[in-house]
């Protein structure tokens, strides 16, 4: 610790005030039930019947989460990824919980494989403290400041919480027709969704054709007699006895009636093969579906020439749906891209369909397809389940107004998320300002 504190503080070192002891091994199978917590380098891990601290201690993490402290208030078994100690007499343990919480233990970690810290580089550690009564003093300060602190932070997960659930339920609102009750009353006269649908099937079979012929001409091949033949009709429309009642207008129909569906390709083995990558083409991974904002707009990995070989180019536009470890996360390409049979891929069957109200209406799906995926180490689901989707398909006009309404109320929503996380740093900022002050001898 640099020379910036009162004369009168004693200089020592933390090994002298706050020596460490090693934590004792205790196998999970007892840590189930007991008097006594356990600890270790992440905190409670259990309890136990046995205790190796008499009293009140501190925990410090050794490896893992190496340097974090923890605050044991009473008697606690300490297994071995852990220190621990009781301080010496003349230490305030409150006092010495916050100290160490400034000293940012974490950065002494020299390891290059499992984050560690070293008994004897923490014993090095020079401080400076007052006598035991100005000790409790600072450290009732800090208390009473954290604990204001802490009801802005707790107020903060609160408006958190709620944000999320306003969300929910606008996302819900607007798929139900909701948020569009007053626009359809000035605007009774556009066409209703089942004539939509019926223009969206025919494009559908036009768009089928047209690449059919285009993968022909690729190939410098002419179209085999009965070619057409081959087109796959979508499934027949839900059956609505089980469906909500639409609004006026409005009608269902399925995902595969609507558009086409098809998973991304990665056929070559092993997928992580390095000759794949490094490339221009973008790959897309169900991390970079989950983080994007409705539209993906950077990746994470990129394909070469012999990576896109074994793949698809699927267009901008596209909209990508996980089906692998985390179900039915949605957003759109925002540019050509790859991506593995991990994500489904869906291209509107016309362009009179607007593939951001589709992903708006399965984003209120996910909880329902993910309990759909079997109970099994990675939850999956195939492409059938995603082909049945019931679609509440609006009419052309009202698609944009709703997303027009969406689009809004996300930008407000966003906002504030961004105002909360901004009180959220201030907040970790201001317990750095008054630990600062603390131990500089500034803390009135």
């Amino acid at each position: 610790m640099k020379d910036c504190f009162p004369i009168s503080w004693r200089r020592s070192r933390l090994g002298d005030i706050l020596p460490l002891s090693y934590g004792k091994g205790l196998p999970k199978r007892d840590r189930i039930e007991g008097t006594y917590p356990v600890l270790g380098s992440n905190g409670v891990v259990g309890s136990h019947a046995a205790a190796l601290t008499n009293g009140p201690a501190l925990v410090v993490g050794r490896k893992g989460a190496a340097g974090a402290v923890y605050f044991a208030r009473t008697p606690a078994w300490v297994i071995d990824t852990a220190y621990f100690t009781c301080g010496r007499d003349g230490v305030d343990l409150r006092f010495a919980y916050h100290l160490l919480s400034w000293l940012q233990l974490g950065s002494w970690d020299r390891s290059t494989a499992i984050p560690s810290l070293s008994r004897d580089d923490y014993s090095s550690i020079g401080v400076a403290v007052p006598d035991q009564q100005e000790q409790r003093r600072i450290a009732a300060k800090i208390d009473e400041l954290y604990s204001d602190l802490d009801a802005g932070v707790t107020a903060l997960e609160r408006a958190k919480a709620n944000l999320v659930r306003y969300r929910a339920a606008v996302l819900k609102a607007a798929v139900e027709g909701k948020l569009t009750e007053e626009w359809r009353w000035e605007h009774p006269d556009v066409e209703p969704a089942s004539e939509l649908l019926k223009r969206i099937l025919v494009d559908r079979r036009r768009r089928w054709e047209e690449d059919q012929l285009a993968e022909y001409e690729v190939k410098e091949k002419r179209p085999p007699t009965g070619w057409k033949d081959k087109y796959i009709e979508p499934l027949p429309p839900p059956d609505e006895s089980a469906l909500e009642r639409l609004p006026n207008a409005w009608c269902w129909a399925t995902l595969s009636q609507i558009g086409f569906l098809d998973r991304g390709k990665s056929r070559h083995r092993p997928r992580n093969d390095p000759s794949l990558y490094g490339g221009k083409y973008p790959f897309v991974q169900t991390g970079d579906v989950r983080h994007a904002e409705t539209v993906i707009s950077t990746v994470s990995q990129t394909y070469n020439e012999k990576g896109l070989a074994q793949s698809r180019l699927w267009p901008a536009g596209t909209l990508c749906i996980t089906i692998a470890a985390n179900i039915a996360e949605t957003a759109i390409l925002g540019f050509d891209a790859c991506f593995p049979d991990s994500v489904v891929g869906f291209l509107p069957g016309s362009a009179s369909l607007s593939v951001r109200y589709i992903e708006l209406f399965i984003r209120t799906m996910q909880a329902r397809l993910e309990s759909l995926a079997p109970a099994t180490a990675q939850k999956n689901i195939n492409l059938q389940v995603l082909r049945d989707v019931a679609i509440a398909l609006p009419p052309e006009l009202e698609q944009d107004e709703i997303v027009n309404n969406m689009d809004a109320s996300l930008s407000i929503a966003a906002n504030v998320a961004l105002s909360i996380e901004n009180g959220a740093m201030k907040s970790r900022w201001l317990r750095r300002s008054i630990l600062r002050q603390a131990f500089t001898g500034e803390l009135s």
